[in-house]
């Protein structure tokens, strides 16, 4: 076969034969063929077509099934970030292969030998890659270490699920458990991953045992920070006082309470004594407002100001109702007097009622008693007026009541059932169809002075506890006198006060009571309050996947700072 020569990239030239007719690729093909026959190289030395083999790489075995395109392709591919993010992920797969040939007798192992040649063929042009992409074979593999997070979020968990309680100790034996979780995290994570030493293994240990040690120490400052703000800010004083005094199994309630709240009336801003009246969560919050709310001075007023602007806002509520409401009530009684409202079937309904077998002598009377009222306003052409029935159904609730004092007999439950079944005749009788927007008229009406009513009774119950309450400073009977004191130099009504506190914290008092009362005038902020002083009960100390992505990492860090 004819000699050619071929200069190669680097500028040297190499000898070699070739078939007659060849192209000048075939050619370039043989000869290079021929040379790597002569002078063996390793995958990555044929992807950059140099001969400057890597110390570690100089004995890899040569893969003669690949032409240099080739496995100049194939370290591309290797190198490519996304190839190299899914080579983090399988990271643990790889290194189980190449543990798994270094076992004795591994050789013997059915396929085992291919499976480790493809795994040192996928580093070897991985390398290759990197050294032609960025210049050096082990540049910092950013892509892969990002996917490694996966199988080392996974192990992160493993371990964490293996002693979950260590993330809830106290004292130096939780730290020291804490800490080896961290570094046998980090170990495992480091060591998992392909091409990893002893040394990285160490490092990620190390780094794995250093973040909880940190996060310890720094939640130890803020705890002992805390505690001393707690102790001198007049903010912090109240915050904790109230929390203490409601107590970390009502803190949920109560501030779940106040932030679903919706005011019953518009213009209305509620207190937080208010909103949890009736609550057990609330008996705290109303016993202590209480006694702010008589503090002298500004601090009263403001509670004095905001009740004059609820009963502004009920008194608007009531105008309302009767100027924009009730027209449209007597809108519908004049078009039910132009067609005419006929008693008959009226009386017939309440005939049939008072025959129903088992009713009570009070419901007999008093259906009785609006009968006649009918029939005595029931003209001659059997009609009655639509304000008739209107000034009867206002009425219903007094002639049950009138009857039921007078037989020495009262059912709460009967009287209602009774006075709803003649509204609903009354009004079947005032708009049959629907057609005179009567019956929309009462819904609204209802609505609107019920809501006023339910405003009202939040009002006048504000003060009342739900329930007995014992708390330093405060008595435990619920009732409308209750005083639930804070401690001694909490509140200006309050004797007694010792001369020391009296002397320490006379500047401080104004701030702790416009304080609270800030928080009961502002239901929110006291809400914000409760919720940051609530401890969560969670399986671990830090949130599950950042503690696990944290102590990760930290193992992953290691693989770099372990190679140096």
């Amino acid at each position: 076969m004819p000699s050619f020569t071929v200069t190669s990239p680097d500028g040297k030239q190499y000898k070699g034969t070739a078939p007659e007719g060849a192209s000048q690729d075939d050619i370039f093909a043989y000869v290079q063929r021929q040379i790597m026959a002569a002078e063996p190289m390793s995958v990555a030395d044929r992807a950059l077509g140099t001969k400057t083999i890597p110390a570690d790489m100089a004995d890899a075995p040569v893969d003669t099934s690949l032409a240099p395109g080739d496995a100049y392709k194939r370290a591309m591919f290797e190198s490519h970030p996304a190839t190299r993010l899914v080579r983090g992920v399988e990271g643990p797969a790889i290194k189980a292969i190449e543990l798994a040939g270094m076992v004795p007798g591994a050789e013997r192992v059915p396929g085992l030998n291919t499976m480790v040649r493809d795994v040192h063929g996928i580093q070897d042009a991985r390398r290759a890659g990197m050294a032609l992409r960025y210049g050096d074979p082990d540049s910092r593999d950013i892509a892969g270490t990002v996917g490694a997070v996966v199988p080392a979020l996974a192990v992160g968990s493993g371990i964490a699920n293996i002693a979950p309680k260590a993330y809830e100790m106290t004292g130096l034996l939780g730290v020291g458990a804490r800490a080896g979780l961290g570094g046998a995290t980090g170990a495992v994570t480091a060591g998992m991953q392909p091409g990893s030493t002893w040394n990285q293994a160490m490092t990620g240990a190390g780094l794995g045992a250093a973040f909880p040690l940190a996060i310890d120490t720094a939640q130890g400052i803020r705890a002992v920070g805390q505690y001393l703000a707690d102790r001198v800010l007049p903010s912090r004083i109240f915050d904790r006082f109230i929390t203490k005094a409601i107590g970390q199994p009502q803190l949920d309630d109560a501030a779940r309470a106040i932030e679903q709240y919706v005011p019953t009336i518009p213009g209305e801003r509620a207190t937080a004594a208010q909103i949890l009246a009736g609550k057990p969560a609330g008996t705290a919050i109303q016993a202590n407002q209480q006694t702010v709310s008589h503090t002298p001075g500004g601090i009263s007023s403001r509670f004095y100001e905001r009740e004059l602007k609820n009963e502004g806002a009920r008194d608007i509520a009531k105008t309302y109702a009767k100027q924009v409401i009730v027209p449209k009530g007597l809108a519908a009684i004049e078009a039910a007097d132009a067609e005419g409202i006929t008693s008959s079937s009226l009386l017939q309904n309440i005939i049939q009622e008072m025959q129903k077998p088992g009713l009570s002598t009070v419901a007999k009377k008093s259906l009785q008693s609006v009968a006649d009222d009918i029939l005595g306003h029931t003209d001659e052409s059997g009609v009655i007026k639509g304000q008739e029935l209107w000034r009867i159904r206002k009425e219903l609730g007094d002639v049950i009541g009138t009857h039921a004092k007078a037989l020495g007999s009262w059912s709460k439950d009967a009287a209602i059932g009774t006075e709803r079944t003649l509204q609903h005749f009354i009004d079947d009788a005032i708009d049959p169809a629907n057609a005179r927007g009567w019956k929309a008229f009462l819904s609204e009406y209802s609505g609107k002075l019920g809501a006023v009513a339910r405003s009202a009774e939040q009002d006048a119950t504000k003060y009342k506890p739900l329930v007995s309450t014992t708390i330093p400073g405060g008595t435990d009977v619920a009732e409308a006198g209750v005083r639930h004191m804070f401690p001694p130099w909490l509140s200006r009504p309050v004797t007694g006060t010792k001369w020391a506190v009296d002397r320490v914290a006379h500047a401080m008092e104004p701030r702790l009571d416009a304080r609270a009362a800030d928080a009961f005038l502002d239901p929110k902020l006291l809400a914000d309050i409760l919720r940051t002083r609530q401890v969560t009960a969670v399986p671990s100390r830090y949130q599950p996947m950042v503690d696990e992505l944290m102590r990760s990492s930290a193992g992953l860090a290691g693989m770099y700072v372990g190679r140096q």
